[in-house]
């Protein structure tokens, strides 16, 4: 039976730099054996009550864990069993090493602040990543390993127009957040946290917990009840609305290219109102009111045609 598992990987994951694929992969090694996951809680348990320490003191805690490992008394059955806590002594004294790496001032090979004003709400965190910050909000960035952190305090639109390697973002709530390539909002305070994904693919991740949401999908977090993914939905009220007049408003509100594909449907007036309806419903509200239908095409395109 195998007990191994990556090591740098692991600590990644504790100290909340694992990419999703790489917490998914731990995930599943939890799954394999009830005995990996006995180790793992064992080892988030000291993670969780050491991460808070200043200064460890690692020649004793490396100490602590060798009496605990020792094997001198152990009978020659149980020999290899207990020689399995190796691995993970030295893991969980590496861990406390990054925490207190991490906590220090001189992790940060720079840094930065974005505020919130009435005069400036907008800023470029690279080329084609802009960050719009809502009433309030407050942004810092820090680049840790490689890894460019940004810590939100508020809300936040984040537009990414490329892909920006080595992003998270940390909510107070506690939840991590990898872009990949897309445009969201980010809500929440130290209990909750929202993330609306318009364009693109977001990673979440708390604790043990990874989630991935896509285009016009919400994710929603409380400490209590973990994640919930719904569809990204909207109040409309539209009366007597030319066609092209509902697709240009709800086009630009779900971030889709809704196009007429023939002109006489153009002017074609209908009325639509809702409540929290999703972009499906919409569709099937105009092709049943005009008795029409429409076609899904690639890059967040949908066309309107005659029956």
């Amino acid at each position: 039976m195998n007990y191994s598992v990556d090591t740098d990987l692991l600590i990644k994951y504790f100290s909340g730099l694992a990419s999703p694929g790489e917490a998914l992969r731990i995930d599943e090694w939890r799954r394999e054996q009830p005995e990996h996951e006995q180790y793992f809680k064992e080892l988030a348990a000291g993670w969780t009550t050491e991460r808070n320490y200043q200064q460890p003191d690692m020649d004793t805690l490396w100490q602590q864990f060798t009496v605990k490992t020792s094997t001198k008394q152990a009978p020659v059955k149980q020999r290899a069993k207990v020689l399995r806590w190796l691995p993970y002594a030295a893991l969980l004294v590496l861990v406390l090493g990054i925490a207190l790496w991490q906590n220090g001032k001189n992790t940060e090979e720079k840094s930065r602040f974005f505020a919130y004003s009435a005069t400036n709400d907008q800023f470029e965190l690279k080329n084609g990543a802009i960050a719009r910050l809502m009433p309030g909000a407050l942004l810092k960035e820090a680049i840790l390993a490689g890894d460019t952190l940004f810590t939100l305090k508020g809300s936040a639109l984040f537009d990414f127009k490329q892909d920006f390697p080595g992003f998270r973002l940390v909510l107070p709530s506690g939840v991590y957040i990898k872009d990949l390539g897309t445009k969201f909002l980010v809500e929440g305070d130290a209990d909750s946290a929202k993330i609306t994904v318009y364009t693109g693919m977001v990673a979440a991740w708390y604790k043990t917990d990874t989630i991935m949401a896509g285009k016009n999908e919400v994710l929603t977090f409380n400490k209590a009840s973990g994640f919930a993914k719904t569809d990204l939905t909207g109040t409309f009220d539209y009366n007597d609305y030319s066609l092209k007049q509902v697709c240009d408003s709800v086009g630009n509100y779900f971030h889709t290219d809704l196009q007429i594909g023939e002109h006489l449907l153009t002017d074609r007036m209908l009325t639509l109102k809702g409540k929290d309806l999703s972009l499906e419903q919409v569709l099937e509200i105009i092709t049943e009111t005009l008795d029409i239908k429409y076609e899904a095409l690639a890059k967040d395109t949908i066309i309107f045609t005659s029956n």
